[in-house]
């Protein structure tokens, strides 16, 4: 946010991620200009824009949205600041407009100080805080009074169907439920789609009084994983393994024989791969990447196969601007606008939103075909139900872990012992010894006793990596002890790329390592399925390891969060009763 030297002024319009240091290493695109004329055109709030000031003025930083500090005024910037500021703030207001009309809505902060570099120092003390969830500590209980299974009851599915008992209620009067919902599925994974209307199928029949039946059509996965998974637990009537081989035919793996692809699905849920759109991918070819054919496919089944409602999901790296360029975002909604009879929409949402302590962040897009199917409520009124549906979580990510005699805890770990000992030494010793010297910490320094818990599994990297960890949390902390604090790092991939949460998960990903300060080991695939909302204990697994289970975990959708999508779908579209 703030650049060392006399006679500058930065304009900053964040989102709230930092590119090295936040969950999923997002980072603002920056952009300079001067004052000598030239105009600063930010084209999305996330850009960050520095004006080099001709004179040598004291320093002023401005961030603009409104929640300046109320000791200091605009008006006390020099004149040529106030009208760039003016002109800055006229552009977002139109950035946000457009946002609005697209369904995301920016993040914006606001602070005017004259005294930078102090400023300077208390902004990256409360970024570092408030990333490691100490600016705001969340009132996480670490008491379960309902279990399902050996792990935590979530009532969204009720309290879902609650809120939108009387949206629900119109549904019912008009033919929802008296046939079956066919249901297809794309790259879902561990097929969260149908857990999600299973749970709604039971509120319903609760709350209603009319039993929902869905009909599971097709499952389609290319990971061998997640087919033996689908093969278990949602047994669709067509498994298919290639969504790129398919056409009005496809070769189905659980018949042995072709089968025609099901059409006028009532929902279709899509999955499309993330790594293009992932800024954790450095190259980040987005809509040019390898695995945009996988979008094609699934724009081609939607157009082809005309299902009455479609929900997609993918990172919130979609919306982020790429080089410079227009957002991916932008490119994908015009795609989908284009195919005739839809109206779509998307939305941008956080899991930890959402009843489930983990720190995820994705983008849904609902499309509707205006001609299979009644929308009752238009999509862009359906934002503030969105927000009254939120409900953050109240346990913390620790009750969703079994106890270290349980089965599969002791499995991991008797595997670990068996297994041979990683003591490479690679390129990391010199970025740590930098990184040491940045958190002020020692050569001899350990904060983590060194063989503590499952760290002696860790290769030298990685556990050097949570002695940095620890460092961190401290320095940011004060008097925290990361051994006996709530905290959870992801330790999977470099320190700076590496977040930690406090009673919160970081983000589970496929191969994602997350490291538990006070269990002193990491999230094994169990833990991770449930963290996303399964429920774990109901579920067959056979056949599935642990890496097979936390692949599963990390490629899958929110259950909760999909859940929250596919309610409004079942509130506010009709559907044909025949």
């Amino acid at each position: 946010l703030f650049e060392d030297g006399l006679g500058t002024a930065d304009v900053k319009l964040p989102r709230g991620m930092d590119g090295k240091e936040l969950a999923e290493g997002f980072r603002p695109v920056r952009k300079r200009s001067r004052l000598d004329g030239s105009s600063i055109r930010p084209s999305s709030p996330c850009q960050a824009l520095k004006v080099s000031r001709q004179d040598a003025a004291p320093e002023v930083v401005i961030d603009i949205s409104g929640q300046a500090d109320s000791a200091l005024n605009i008006a006390a910037a020099p004149k040529a600041v106030q009208l760039k500021v003016m002109k800055v703030k006229k552009e977002l207001h139109a950035s946000k407009e457009r946002s609005r009309a697209e369904g995301f809505m920016p993040t914006q902060r606001a602070k005017i100080s004259k005294n930078g570099m102090q400023k300077r120092r208390s902004f990256k003390l409360l970024k570092r805080k408030s990333r490691l969830g100490l600016a705001h500590l969340p009132q996480l209980s670490h008491e379960v009074l309902e279990r399902r299974g050996r792990f935590p009851d979530i009532p969204w599915a009720r309290d879902f169907c609650a809120t939108l008992a009387a949206s629900l209620g119109q549904a019912v009067a008009a033919g929802l439920g008296s046939r079956a919902l066919k249901l297809g599925t794309d790259c879902a994974g561990a097929e969260a789609p149908w857990f999600a209307l299973k749970d709604l199928s039971k509120q319903l029949a609760l709350q209603q009084g009319k039993k929902l039946e869905v009909d599971h059509q097709f499952a389609c996965d290319i990971l061998r994983p997640s087919r033996v998974f689908i093969v278990q637990n949602s047994r669709p009537k067509a498994i298919f393994a290639d969504l790129l081989s398919r056409n009005t035919t496809a070769a189905c793996i659980k018949s042995e024989r072709m089968r025609v692809v099901p059409s006028h699905l009532d929902i279709y849920v899509a999955g499309f791969p993330c790594k293009d759109f992932s800024l954790l991918n450095s190259s980040r070819p987005c809509l040019d990447g390898p695995h945009v054919q996988i979008l094609d496919g699934v724009v081609d089944y939607i157009q082809r196969h005309k299902p009455a409602t479609y929900v997609l999901e993918n990172v919130q790296g979609l919306t982020m601007k790429n080089r410079g360029g227009e957002a991916p975002i932008k490119s994908v909604m015009k795609i989908l606008r284009n195919i005739p009879d839809y109206e779509v929409r998307g939305w941008r949402v956080n899991t930890a939103d959402y009843y489930l302590p983990q720190h995820r962040v994705r983008v849904y897009i609902v499309g509707v075909h205006t001609k299979r199917a009644t929308l009752r409520q238009p999509l862009q009124e359906w934002s503030k139900r969105i927000n009254e549906m939120k409900a953050p979580a109240k346990a913390s990510a620790h009750c969703f872990m079994l106890d270290d005699m349980e089965p599969e805890v002791k499995a991991e770990e008797a595997m670990r012992l068996a297994g041979p000992q990683v003591k490479r030494v690679e390129k990391w010793v010199k970025s740590h010894e930098a990184l040491r010297v940045k958190f002020e910490m020692r050569k001899e320094d350990e904060p983590l006793p060194k063989g503590s818990g499952w760290s002696r599994f860790l290769s030298l990297r990685v556990q050097d990596g949570l002695q940095l960890h620890a460092a961190r949390i401290l320095k940011a902390g004060g008097s925290v002890d990361p051994k006996s604090s709530d905290f959870i790092s992801e330790i999977s991939r470099s320190v700076m790329y590496g977040s930690s949460q406090n009673g919160l998960s970081p983000c589970v990903t496929p191969g994602s390592k997350l490291w538990v300060w006070r269990r002193q080991r990491w999230l094994i695939g169990l833990e991770m399925l449930a963290l996303q909302g399964f429920p774990v204990d109901e579920m067959k697994l056979v056949g599935l390891g642990n890496a097979d289970l936390g692949l599963l975990a990390g490629n899958a959708m929110t259950v909760p969060v999909v859940g929250l999508f596919l309610s409004l779908i079942l509130a506010n579209v009709s559907f044909p009763t025949e």
